[in-house]
């Protein structure tokens, strides 16, 4: 898994910027995706999402 905490602007960022900077996963490959919420000092638990890479349309 890998991990994008190294990768935490001021503010916060989108999946996309993120996501940009890696690079594509081959077609067929499950990836996971694990965030979690920062605000006023206050982080939550993180949450795992994964998803299977499509084939390209």
């Amino acid at each position: 898994m890998i991990n994008v905490n190294s990768i935490r602007p001021v503010g916060g960022t989108s999946l996309r910027a993120l996501c940009e900077v890696r690079p594509v996963p081959p077609v067929a490959k499950k990836v996971y995706i694990q965030v979690n919420q920062a605000v006023d000092g206050w982080e939550s638990l993180p949450r795992t999402f994964w998803g299977i890479v499509p084939a390209a349309a």
